[in-house]
């Protein structure tokens, strides 16, 4: 399935898309050069992960998946459990535990916009403030 019928297919499942959002997800696709296999995991994920299309964990995302040199849906995923960014098994509270959020800085220099993407633990506990943990 290519990347445009994958975006077909979602917009049949009930997910909205908006003009802006596609131009986006193929501005990540070309910024990062990467597979439709890759992209269709990094809106999955994100869609899994944040409940909707959020434009910048996106880009994290595939940013994280080529400096990794994954290049399959395989590999993405193989790559996000090991972060612990999903789970296998849904916990019990989910606002308890672990996770994982991307700070995504656009730098500007002379070459253009650069990104660069740092992953951050958060880890929550009953009662307690919550911890992060810069990678």
């Amino acid at each position: 399935m290519t990347l445009g019928e994958y975006i077909l297919f979602l917009r049949s499942k009930g997910f909205k898309f908006k003009e802006d959002v596609i131009h986006f997800v193929y501005f990540g696709k070309q910024y990062t050069n990467a597979s439709d296999d890759v992209v269709k995991a990094a809106i999955e994920i994100t869609l899994k992960s944040q409940r909707y299309f959020d434009g910048s964990f996106y880009i994290s995302l595939l940013e994280n998946f080529k400096q990794h040199n994954i290049h399959s849906r395989k590999e993405a995923y193989h790559y996000i459990h090991k972060l612990g960014l999903l789970k296998k098994t849904k916990e019990l509270n989910p606002y308890l535990g672990s996770s994982i959020v991307f700070l995504c800085l656009f730098l500007k220099n002379s070459n253009g916009i650069s990104v660069k993407t740092i992953p951050i633990k958060i880890r929550r506990q009953p009662n307690k403030p919550a911890v992060l943990i810069f990678s």
